[in-house]
C-alpha cells in the first residue's frame, strides 16, 4: 500500500514539473515575442520618421534652387547649411554651387547641403540631413497657342528652358541607425 501512494505522489510530481517547464517556455516565448515587436516598431517608426525628415529635405532645397536657377545667388537663409568651404556670398558675386549647378557637371561631393541635428536633440531636431543636388539635364521646349503671349513672337522666340534637378536627400535619424534616402526630380522653366 506504501508503494502505491508512493507512486502516486512522484506521478503528480512529476505532472507538476512538467506542466511548470512548458508554463515557463510558454512564458518565455510570450516575453521574446513582444520584444522583437517592440524592436521592429521602433525601427519602423524610426524609418518612417527618417522619411519625412528626408522629403522635408527636399523641400528646403527647391527654393533654393529656384534662386540659384533664376537669380544666380544664394539666400542668406542657406548659408549656415551649405557644405562648401566657399565662404555664402549672394549676387552679384557666383558661389560655386550656382556655377555647378549650370555647368550641368554630376558633382563627386554628394552633399551641397547639411542640416545637423543640434547638439542637445529636442523633439524637432533629432535629425541629420546630407542633400546632394546634381542637373540632370536641359531641354528647349517651344511654345504653342496656348500660350498666347508666347505664340505672338512664333517658334524661334516663343521657347522655354527647361532644367531637371535631381535632389538626393538621406537623413540620418537619432536613436538608431536608420537612414532614409529620397531622391526628387525637379523641373523649372525659364521663359526666354
Amino acid at each position: 500500500m506504501l508503494t502505491i501512494m508512493n507512486n502516486k505522489k512522484g506521478v503528480a510530481l512529476v505532472s507538476t514539473l512538467f506542466f511548470l517547464i512548458i508554463v515557463t517556455m510558454l512564458a518565455t516565448g510570450a516575453i521574446m515575442l513582444s520584444t522583437v515587436q517592440m524592436k521592429v516598431a521602433s525601427s519602423m517608426s524610426r524609418w518612417e520618421r527618417g522619411l519625412s525628415e528626408a522629403e522635408g529635405g527636399i523641400n528646403y532645397a527647391i527654393p533654393l534652387l529656384q534662386e540659384a536657377h533664376f537669380g544666380n545667388s544664394i539666400p542668406s537663409q542657406y548659408c549656415t547649411a551649405l557644405a562648401s568651404v566657399a565662404p555664402c556670398v549672394v549676387w552679384p558675386n557666383i558661389h560655386p554651387l550656382v556655377s555647378e549647378l549650370q555647368t550641368e557637371v554630376e558633382s563627386k561631393d554628394l552633399e551641397n547641403l547639411r542640416i545637423a541635428a543640434a547638439p542637445a536633440p529636442s523633439l524637432s531636431q533629432n535629425f541629420d540631413i546630407s542633400i546632394d543636388i546634381d542637373v540632370v539635364g536641359t531641354t528647349m521646349g517651344s511654345g504653342g497657342g496656348a500660350e498666347a503671349s508666347w505664340a505672338y513672337h512664333g517658334n524661334q522666340y516663343s521657347s522655354s528652358m527647361l532644367k531637371a534637378f535631381r535632389v538626393k536627400s538621406v537623413a540620418t535619424v537619432a536613436g538608431g541607425t536608420s537612414r532614409t534616402a529620397v531622391c526628387q526630380i525637379v523641373w523649372l522653366r525659364a521663359i526666354m
